[in-house]
């Protein structure tokens, strides 16, 4: 029994420190904690594009809606009142609305020769300009967020499609430990068995 204790002892510490490398290596504890969590972040990340995608799809409209009434401001709708929450965007809106509407008062006062009107209409053309470019960087920063979102997503259904095989080797790696374990329990216990029963079987007087 003592030898083979020490043979199964040895087996036991090898599977024992394989499981530990094994669930180190692909940082979980059990298949069921893996799962959970690759769950857990692909509804983050589906959130996250969703997010991203009615962004993109707002500021896509903002752009067509601004270049197809940029001629008359005083039409223009604040991008907040599109659902489409813009600090900078709105605060550039604002001020090309309240300029516009003194350009329009100085027209209808018949100040055609105002020299402030001038320069209302280059003020009111660098803002449109800021807007169209304040515009495209956004889209083009929701996109870039956009395709990170569907990298990362696509990796996370990457480790989906590898679950099933680390599955099966987890498990592997689990059942013999198991059974090793089960193996050394029953031999420390005929151990005992047999050191009562050597204990049992000795006389109460000893000849010297």
């Amino acid at each position: 029994i003592d030898r083979q204790l020490n043979r199964i002892y040895d087996t036991l510490s090898r599977t024992e420190q394989q499981l530990q490398n094994f669930r180190r290596t692909y940082n979980i504890m059990d298949v069921n904690e893996k799962t959970t969590r690759l769950y857990t972040q692909l509804d983050k990340l589906e959130e996250d594009r969703e997010n991203a995608n009615s962004r993109l799809n707002l500021l896509q409209q903002m752009k067509a809606y601004f270049e197809s009434n940029k001629e008359d401001a005083s039409t223009l709708l604040v991008p907040s009142s599109m659902s489409l929450s813009d600090p900078i965007l709105n605060a550039l809106i604002e001020e090309l609305l309240i300029l516009n509407s003194e350009k329009e008062q100085l027209i209808q006062s018949n100040q055609l020769r105002n020299p402030r009107l001038q320069t209302l209409n280059a003020s009111i053309e660098n803002l449109a300009n800021s807007i169209a470019e304040n515009i495209d960087y956004s889209i083009q920063a929701t996109t870039n967020e956009l395709q990170v979102i569907n990298n990362r997503i696509a990796e996370v259904n990457t480790e989906f499609s590898k679950l099933p095989q680390t599955q099966r080797r987890l498990l592997g790696i689990e059942r013999q430990f198991n059974l090793t374990q089960d193996v050394y329990n029953s031999l420390m216990e005929k151990r005992i068995q047999a050191e009562i029963a050597r204990s049992s079987t000795m006389p109460d007087c000893e000849i010297i």
